[in-house]
C-alpha cells in the first residue's frame, strides 16, 4: 500500500512540474511572438490602434521621417475582425505622377488567401465622379493566411488628365467585400491630398 501511494504521489508531482514547465514555455513563446509581431508592425510603419502616435522629435515636422507626417496619411478600417491599414505615400514621396498606397490587411479569424491579389477588390473614387477599378499595380510583400501586405500603385492619369489634381477635394480608396465586409472606404481629403 505504501509503495502505490508513493508512486501515485510521484506521478502527480511529475505531472504538476511538467504542467508548470509547459505553461512557462507556452507563455514565453507567446510573449516572444507578440513582441516580435509588434516590432514587425513598427518596422513596417504600422501602429496599434490603441496606441497613440508619438512625434519623432529628431525630425522636423513636415519631413517624411516624422511620425506625425506619416500618420497624417494613414487610414484605418475594421469590420468582421479584419483590419485594413492604408498609408497614402505619394505626398510623402513627392511623386504625384503615381498614386501609391502601402496596404496591410490583418485578421486572426479569416483566411485572407483569396484576397492576395488585392487589385480585384479595390476601386478609386474621386469627388469629381471618377471611378477606377482597373490599371492598378500590386507589389505583394507578404501574403500569409492572416496577413496581406504590399504596395498598390496606379498612374495618376485618365485619358491624358490627372485623376488627382489641385481641384480634387477628396478621393476614396474603397475595398470591396473582403471577408464579407461590404465596402471599406479610406477617405483622403483636405490636407491629406498634399
Amino acid at each position: 500500500m505504501g509503495y502505490s501511494k508513493k508512486t501515485g504521489f510521484k506521478r502527480i508531482a511529475i505531472f504538476i512540474v511538467a504542467l508548470i514547465f509547459g505553461l512557462t514555455l507556452l507563455f514565453g513563446a507567446a510573449s516572444t511572438y507578440l513582441s516580435s509581431k509588434a516590432e514587425t508592425r513598427a518596422a513596417e510603419g504600422l501602429f496599434d490602434q490603441n496606441s497613440a502616435v508619438q512625434p519623432n522629435k529628431e525630425i522636423p515636422e513636415g519631413q517624411p521621417g516624422n511620425t506625425n507626417f506619416l500618420a497624417k496619411y494613414m487610414t484605418f478600417s475594421q469590420a468582421n475582425n479584419i483590419d485594413i491599414i492604408v498609408n497614402y505615400t505619394s505626398p510623402v514621396n513627392k511623386d504625384m505622377d503615381t498614386l501609391t498606397f502601402d496596404i496591410t490587411i490583418d485578421t486572426h479569424s479569416v483566411d485572407l488567401t483569396k484576397y492576395v491579389d488585392i487589385r480585384k477588390f479595390v476601386e478609386l473614387r474621386t469627388d469629381a465622379g471618377i471611378k477606377i477599378s482597373d490599371g492598378f499595380e500590386w507589389d505583394l510583400e507578404s501574403g500569409e493566411g492572416h496577413h496581406i501586405g504590399g504596395v498598390l500603385k496606379i498612374k495618376n492619369d485618365i485619358n491624358g488628365s490627372p485623376i488627382i489634381d489641385s481641384d480634387t477635394k477628396s478621393f476614396k480608396l474603397v475595398f470591396k467585400n473582403i471577408g464579407d465586409t461590404g465596402e471599406s472606404e479610406h477617405v483622403y481629403e483636405g490636407d491629406m491630398l498634399k
